[in-house]
Order: structure tokens, then C-alpha cells, then sequence
């Protein structure tokens, strides 16, 4: 038998629907033995779930954050525990209806970086054998928080960099589809009107621009009519063009929209992880 309670400042009704109910083991975890949640105290307390495998203990460590997910819990642990028996980070953004990108309030993106570094020190390992990557919401995360961390590589699959045009379109390229961009729009911004959007798409930029990425290779797969950001992959590759230093990029691009070939993106996904591993790991 459960018991809850709840609170709220309104004069207006409300109606409760899910509710999540997690197993304690003290401090030992949440979901899993060993995983954690890190909390936005400044938005609505938010949190993002972490999972750390040590793996063999053997460089290098894979970041791997979860894309769209509504369920709690953890996405890619079979699929990085098959590409390797090296040590991986699971990352799940579980606020708003799916995840909010991995982006908050600077307190917050700190928190993760302190992960992702707390990890690194524990193996012993040093930001050149570290891998982020990700699908769709997490490409946002693998990509600005290179910034933060200069990876060893980037492997990310149908990039999402302009936040204020996913929500833009959700009025005309996609109708009452991934509604949630709205909600992080309004979340970030206070307005859903163009200049929010505008402003918002810079959010992503005005600190990947800050990030030295002569030292790391990007290997990004694309939707080449991409319905949420469909500029996005151009918009990176040129941005790298005009970097004093040459940074190496590998891409596919697939014909569909965003989510009309997730298997191709992920075979493609999966075997930029497998000769990273070999070719500069060293890993059969």
C-alpha cells in the first residue's frame, strides 16, 4: 500500500495522473545499483538520470545521452555495452515530457560537466579518451557540452542545435508533433513568438562557439529533409570551415525527415563507435 501527498498554490483544481514510483537503495542507487540523478533546483526541480559502468577500466570512456524517452530509465545500455566492453556513461534527461535537452540553469550544466569529470577521474583518463555521443535530443547534449569537456570524438545521429526552429516548427513541418519544444521554449524564453525563437536558437550557439575543437573528430549522420532543424548539420559543417585550426569532420546524410530512417542512423551510428574504437583505441 502507498501513501502521498502533494501541495499547490492555486485556487484552481488540478488533476494528478502518473505517478513514478522509484525504488530506494540508499545511497546506492535508484533505478539501477550505481545510477544517479542530478536536479535543476531552478526549474521545477527537474532532474537528469546518470548511470556509470566501469567496464574493463580501460580507455576510452563513452558518453552516451538518451534522445526523446517519456519512460524513466535508461537508453543505449545494450547497445554500448555490444560496442565495447570499455567504460560508458548513460545520460537521461527525464523533465518535461521526454527530456528538455540537456540544457538549464548554468548551476545545473555544471553538475553534468562535474559528472562526466567525476567519471574521467575515477578511470584515470583524460579528456582525449573521452567519447560523447547520441541520437536526436542527446546530439544536442554530445555537441555543447564538447565545448566544456574537448573530446576525443562526437558520433551523434539527426543533430538538433536550433532549439527555437524545432519549436517553430511545430506549426507548419510537423503539426501538433513533439509538442515539448513549445513547453521548453516557453520555459527558457517566457514567449513563444519569433524574436523567443530567435534568441533561443542562439542559446546553443553562443557557447558551442566558445569550444577549441582542433583535437577532435565529429562524425555525424543526417536526415537531409530533417522536419525539426533541417539546417543544422550545414550550419556545423560550415562553422568548422571557418576555424583556423582543420577540424575533422566525417557525415552521412540519409534521405527522409527526422525520423523516417532511425535504423540507417543508428547502423551508421554504431559503426563510427566501432572504428573509433579500433583505429584509435586500439579495440577489436
Amino acid at each position: 500500500m502507498f501513501q502521498f501527498s502533494c501541495k499547490a498554490r492555486t485556487i484552481e483544481s488540478f488533476t494528478l495522473r502518473r505517478l513514478h514510483i522509484r525504488n530506494r537503495r540508499r545511497n546506492l542507487g535508484t533505478y539501477m545499483v550505481g545510477s544517479k540523478t542530478l536536479t535543476d533546483q531552478q526549474n521545477y526541480r527537474g532532474q537528469i538520470a546518470t548511470y556509470f559502468n566501469p567496464g574493463d577500466l580501460k580507455p576510452p570512456l563513452n558518453v552516451y545521452f538518451s534522445g526523446y524517452r517519456t519512460a524513466e530509465g535508461f537508453e543505449g545500455g545494450r547497445m554500448m555495452s555490444n560496442i565495447s566492453s570499455a567504460p560508458y556513461l548513460l545520460i537521461a534527461d527525464e523533465r518535461m515530457e521526454g527530456g528538455s535537452f540537456y540544457v538549464g540553469s548554468k548551476e545545473f550544466e555544471r553538475q553534468l560537466i562535474a559528472t562526466i569529470k567525476d567519471c574521467l577521474k575515477k578511470l584515470n583518463f583524460s579528456n582525449k579518451e573521452l567519447v560523447l555521443s547520441g541520437i536526436s535530443m542527446g546530439t544536442t547534449a554530445a555537441l555543447y557540452y564538447a565545448t566544456d569537456l574537448s573530446p576525443a570524438a562526437v558520433i551523434v545521429g539527426k543533430p538538433l542545435v536550433n532549439l527555437g526552429t524545432i519549436a517553430r516548427n511545430s506549426r507548419l513541418h510537423r503539426p501538433a508533433d513533439f509538442l515539448t519544444s513549445l513547453d521548453l521554449l516557453l520555459m527558457h524564453e517566457g514567449s513563444t513568438d519569433q524574436k523567443a525563437q530567435d534568441h533561443f536558437n542562439q542559446y546553443f550557439w553562443n557557447h558551442f562557439k566558445n569550444g577549441h575543437f582542433a583535437k577532435t573528430i565529429f562524425a555525424i549522420a543526417y536526415m537531409k529533409q530533417d522536419d525539426y532543424d533541417k539546417g543544422a548539420y550545414n550550419e556545423l559543417f560550415n562553422y568548422f570551415k571557418q576555424q583556423k585550426q582543420a577540424v575533422k569532420v566525417i557525415s552521412k546524410g540519409l534521405i527522409g525527415r527526422h525520423n523516417d530512417d532511425t535504423d540507417g542512423i543508428v547502423n551508421w551510428f554504431v559503426r563510427q563507435y566501432h572504428n573509433l574504437m579500433q583505429e584509435k583505441f586500439d579495440r577489436s
